[in-house]
């Protein structure tokens, strides 16, 4: 049984059971009632499109427990873009960014309140840095942060902050996550 735990715990990403956490909806909603009793009272599920973000089951935990969850818009890596995504221009996918923080995502009327996780890979796909032109143009719109996944390179991180400036954004408001790699 150790052996079975020990390759789970290091291999996280290959045990199918640990990616479909969208199914365990009473498990979150006990970890939310611990997080708000130890204090807590909001947090940010950066799940977005195409990699199984449900806004309306983190509404419904909202709702349930007491704490503010906010959603996040856009697109992750160039392997998750959809043949639509990658063919679409700047300024659709900005459309597609605004829409999900004004309008609603994934066919509701929920609103995500963060643009992120936006992820790539390395080196940069044109999808990608579409999808980062669009970031930065859609936050330079609403004001809103960004939340950054760079690729599993030393130079990402700068590549990708040059990218967001080169189109608008304001990086006072960017988080850039995973520097650990």
């Amino acid at each position: 049984m150790m052996k079975i735990l020990y390759w789970i715990q290091k291999n996280s990403y290959s045990h199918k059971e640990n990616l479909q956490l969208n199914q365990e909806t009473e498990a979150m909603k006990e970890e939310l009632l611990y997080f708000k009793a130890n204090g807590g009272g909001a947090l940010v599920e950066n799940t977005t499109t195409r990699i199984s973000r449900d806004v309306q089951t983190l509404k419904t935990l909202a709702e349930e427990t007491g704490v503010h969850i906010i959603s996040g818009a856009g697109f992750y890596v160039n392997a998750t873009h959809s043949s639509e995504t990658r063919a679409m221009s700047v300024e659709q996918l900005t459309d597609v960014l605004m829409n999900e923080i004004l309008h609603g995502a994934d066919g509701t009327s929920i609103e995500c309140g963060i643009i992120g996780e936006i992820g790539c890979s390395w080196p940069l796909t044109e999808s990608e840095r579409k999808v980062f032109q669009a970031t930065a143009h859609a936050q330079a719109q609403l004001g809103c942060p960004v939340i950054i996944h760079p690729g599993r390179h030393s130079k990402a991180p700068f590549q990708i902050i040059r990218i967001l400036q080169e189109a608008g954004a304001d990086i006072s408001k960017t988080v850039m996550s995973h520097l650990d790699k």
